[in-house]
């Protein structure tokens, strides 16, 4: 039986072709995709403030406000990715001096031999994975011990030897074991940079000091629940802003006292807790002064909607007089004009 293989399957396909590429050179385009692959994660956070320079070194172009600072943070994916990068650069940017033929070959070994051995000073990998130190110290121990046969006799302390293999070694099982531990982050990150966080399952407890908030919060989510169950499916996708700024809307109209529906409990949560405050700064309970500003114009709205209401109430359903009342006065002012002496003034 003949094994399978897949790549040869697909280059027989036309979709796939087959070339031949320079080390270095696959070297160079992974450093070039991993540079646009951290420039895309920056621009969509859109941080035109921060700048990644082909070395992979992210620096701010300028003083970041608070602000600025606190968007710009990213995870230990991205940064760890960003370290890894850096390391690949270093390698490829010492083999690229070798191919242009400013370097030799001792110095070529040398150099990686360096690199590899002082991952932890040339990179900050170490910062989003602390785990890496084990690496750090196998190679800084490698060194030694390369270095203690290297230096010894009539070679005396020379200018480093290309011993780079048990190095390279490390590190490259130090790649391989992280990539599971990179794949995973990098899926989470990119989950999330397209479908958003999804905080909105969770519950949150309900403190005291938000808890005013949160019945609004309840209500608001009880009457979207309400309206979006209303809805046919067709329609549900994008209307629930616009219902919320209804709602906004709504509340504004109550508080300036034009007659609105689905206010009305939230209105008569609000005028309780208005009272409810007063009640507590009448008996002398320590209450936040803020709290006292807010109740002293709640009191002073809902004082104003009472006396409107008065008003509209008597403008409408007209003076109220019984006839009685009304037969009395009219009797009361004609004796009173009758004990005046009251002549008409008679016009020409």
């Amino acid at each position: 039986m003949t094994k399978k293989n897949l790549f040869w399957q697909l280059k027989a396909t036309k979709f796939f072709q087959m070339t031949k590429l320079d080390w270095v050179e696959a070297g160079l385009q992974v450093c070039r995709q991993g540079y646009n692959m951290l420039n895309l994660l920056i621009h969509r956070k859109n941080l035109n403030y921060l700048h990644l320079d082909y070395n992979m070194n992210l620096k701010p172009v300028k003083t970041l406000t608070t602000k600025e600072r606190k968007k710009s943070r990213f995870g230990n994916t991205f940064h760890l990715c960003r370290e890894i990068l850096r390391l690949t650069k270093l390698v490829v940017d010492a083999h690229v001096q070798f191919r242009l033929g400013n370097v030799d070959a001792f110095q070529l070994a040398d150099a990686l031999q360096y690199i590899f051995a002082h991952i932890g000073a040339l990179t900050g990998m170490y910062r989003y994975k602390y785990k890496l130190m084990r690496q750090v110290r196998m190679t800084k121990d490698l060194k030694h011990l390369i270095y203690y046969r290297f230096n010894t006799g009539p070679v005396g302390k020379g200018p480093g030897n290309g011993f780079w293999a048990p190095g390279w070694r490390v590190w490259l099982f130090f790649m391989r074991g992280i990539v599971p531990l990179l794949e995973r982050w990098l899926g989470n990150l990119l989950a999330r940079q397209f479908e958003g966080r999804n905080s909105k399952g969770i519950a949150k407890t309900v403190t005291k000091q938000r808890v005013e908030s949160h019945y609004d919060l309840e209500l608001r989510a009880a009457v979207m629940h309400d309206i979006l169950d209303m809805m046919p499916e067709s329609i549900k996708q994008n209307k629930s802003k616009t219902i919320l700024q209804h709602l906004s809307e709504a509340w504004h109209c109550r508080k300036a006292n034009i007659p609105w529906k689905y206010i009305k409990s939230k209105a008569d949560w609000w005028c309780l807790v208005a009272h409810y405050n007063r009640e507590r700064i009448r008996r002398g309970a320590t209450v936040d002064k803020a709290v006292v500003k807010k109740n002293l114009g709640r009191l002073t709205r809902l004082y104003l909607k009472a006396e409107q209401e008065r008003q509209h109430g008597y403008l409408k359903d007209g003076p109220y007089i019984s006839a009685e009342e009304a037969v009395a006065i009219y009797t009361a002012t004609v004796h009173w004009l009758e004990s005046r002496k009251f002549a008409p003034i008679p016009f020409p």
